[in-house]
């Protein structure tokens, strides 16, 4: 009789729990009305900032974005349904797909990628404040979007950009992290509880679908539901253990299996190719100078290190705006002298040490919880606590930033390309924006004595005691990294008066190419990859092109759409187009096609050349 009347007391505290968490979700599902409007601020001026950067153009159109808009042409009208990036074959189109309305209203242009990926940043920006706001504090939460809303430099170019999948990670991973604390604050509704496992596993597969860079924050979230689901099962009275979990998980592995669909029809189809080419996508194969065996392995990743924490990291954290020609290195074949390598050391240090230093921060306390909760269980001291279910949540919201983040920077750093392509691997660590209340939180903890002391100071008999030093440390990092932000978002602004790079639908040099190469009949040509589809996509498809290699106009290059190629080779004479202002072409290619046509080559008879803005188009003039 005794127990039964302990269990229908903990049944009774169950549900008042639930009863008092339904009431405070009623109160807060509406923010009150001064946040509500500082929020729509924020958002607003995040909106601003990109859309007058995509009207003017920026960031310029390459071939991979451009590759990006020609998937969703075709898709709209050619009846397309792509499942992987054309020739890229481990990222997934999703992107694209969330393009197509925004080509239906704006047409298939330049601008209408970038309001599309503004979309997703802003809703980006609106879940992760609703995630930082439950797990931290509506302050901190505030600052964290503040910060994104106005950069840094690179938020802004891969935030904008599309074809590089960091508008999809971004937006998953909040989301992602999100409905995992609403579901681990146990909503008393059976129906809300399947409707976000269903919601979680969705989301889950469309992130692995997108790019299996997605897999800390999977593993994460996953780590965090198994874990409290095997707690609460421990704690949970004997009649409750007998309800079988394995109802939920069904629900949230069919919602993952749905998201992965493509990826899954693909990689069974293509007899696992798709899926070992993902898990090789970022490897490199280790540079032959180095030393053999044990020896190379260590000089290898400690080249690696070096390239996250002194490159790819500060970089993606604002070390452009400070340094904004500081040359690369670590990188292959770079040497600059001593005194240079110390002052791009200490210029870039300061920016990972801030970011190591506050998941640290994070991750210890985090730690230590888990660890005893970890003995209770093991001795089986575990006893239901209904009244912590919000704080448990809370808990493993921060732990999900915290393995999330930690997982995705090992894995970079474990990677050859965070060392042989430091200066643009780094958009495989754009989930670090993820991580901004990790920043955030500590440095608005340890600001809050500064403002308080600044608020007594207006005449209150009992002013608060002067802060202490830390207090206007965290105020100083905190204004730091605003101005870093604010002065990115500037550069890119500036950046936008260069009307040759940059315009609406092309800049001009492109866009004089293109006109060259239709009043003289050469649109059909062949070219490098970073100069073809963006000016297929540029011209609208007008023109068409084949790609060929870097250091020989006669040997095939990289056509991840073999259809555009096979126009260009199906022309009588196509062109020759090569832009002389990069280093992307091996300056012996021009010179190669000149000395053909001066000796009268066969292919070449009746060639002659011009050159249009920096670009050498080498086309047929005639007999």
């Amino acid at each position: 009789m005794a127990a039964h009347t302990t269990q229908s007391r903990r049944d009774e505290a169950l549900e008042s729990e639930r009863t008092r968490s339904i009431q405070r979700t009623r109160v807060t599902s509406w923010l009150p009305a001064r946040e509500s409007i500082a929020v729509a601020a924020v958002l607003l001026a995040a909106a601003a900032l990109r859309l007058t950067l995509a009207a003017r153009g920026w960031p310029y159109s390459n071939s991979d974005e451009a590759n990006n808009g020609l998937m969703v042409d075709d898709i709209l009208w050619h009846g397309a349904h792509p499942a992987f990036t054309y020739g890229i074959h481990h990222v997934g189109a999703l992107d694209a797909y969330l393009q197509a309305p925004f080509f239906l209203a704006l047409g298939p242009t330049n601008f209408a990628l970038h309001v599309a990926t503004t979309a997703q940043i802003l809703l980006f920006l609106l879940v992760l404040y609703a995630f930082t706001r439950a797990v931290y504090s509506p302050l901190v939460a505030g600052v964290t979007i503040a910060l994104l809303a106005i950069g840094p430099y690179q938020a802004l170019f891969f935030g904008l950009r599309a074809g590089h999948y960091a508008q999809d990670m971004l937006l998953l991973g909040a989301l992602l992290l999100w409905l995992v604390v609403l579901r681990l604050r146990r909503p008393a509704r059976a129906s809300i509880r399947w409707a976000l496992n269903l919601g979680i596993g969705l989301v889950m597969g469309l992130a692995l679908w997108s790019t299996i860079l997605m897999a800390s924050f999977v593993l994460a979230g996953g780590l965090a539901l198994g874990a409290e689901a095997y707690r609460s099962r421990k704690a949970a009275p004997a009649s409750a253990k007998r309800r079988s979990l394995l109802p939920q998980a069904l629900v949230l592995g069919s919602g993952a299996v749905i998201g992965m669909l493509p990826f899954i029809i693909v990689t069974l189809t293509s007899q696992g190719a798709i899926l070992q080419e993902a898990l090789q996508a970022s490897s490199g194969a280790q540079d032959p100078s180095l030393p053999g065996g044990l020896a190379g392995m260590l000089v290898s990743f400690g080249q690696q290190i070096a390239g996250t924490f002194l490159v790819g990291l500060p970089l993606m954290l604002g070390r452009e705006t400070v340094c904004a020609h500081c040359p690369f290195w670590p990188y292959p074949g770079s040497n600059p002298a001593a005194g240079e390598v110390l002052r791009l050391a200490l210029i870039s240090a300061p920016f990972s040490l801030l970011a190591v230093a506050c998941w640290f921060i994070a991750a210890k306390p985090l730690a230590r919880d888990a660890w005893r909760g970890f003995r209770r269980i093991r001795q089986g001291a575990m006893a239901p606590q209904p009244e912590r279910t919000d704080e448990r949540a809370r808990m493993w919201g921060r732990g999900m930033l915290v393995i999330g983040c930690g997982l995705m920077i090992f894995v970079y750093a474990s990677t050859r390309s965070a060392y042989e392509f430091s200066d643009t691997s780094i958009r495989y660590i754009s989930g670090i924006y993820l991580c901004i209340p990790l920043i955030a939180e500590p440095l608005c903890r340890g600001a809050h004595p500064f403002w308080r002391w600044l608020r007594g100071r207006d005449g209150h008999l009992s002013a608060p005691a002067r802060p202490r030093p830390r207090a206007w440390l965290a105020v100083g990092l905190l204004l730091a990294l605003f101005a870093v932000n604010s002065i990115g978002a500037v550069n890119a602004l500036q950046e936008t008066a260069n009307t040759q790079r940059y315009g609406v639908p092309a800049g001009q040099r492109d866009m004089q190419l293109i006109s060259f190469l239709k009043a003289h009949h050469a649109t059909r040509f062949y070219t490098t990859w970073w100069v073809c589809y963006r000016l297929i996509f540029d011209a609208q498809e007008q023109i068409a092109c084949g790609i060929v290699s870097d250091t020989d106009a006669f040997a095939p290059g990289f056509n991840p759409a073999p259809a555009f190629a096979a126009q260009a080779a199906a022309a009588a004479h196509p062109a020759y187009v090569f832009d002389l202002t990069t280093t992307e072409v091996d300056p012996g290619v021009p010179r190669q096609l000149a000395s053909l046509i001066a000796a009268g080559d066969q292919r070449l008879r009746g060639y002659t050349s011009a050159i249009v803005n920096g670009y050498i188009v080498f086309y047929y003039a005639g007999p």
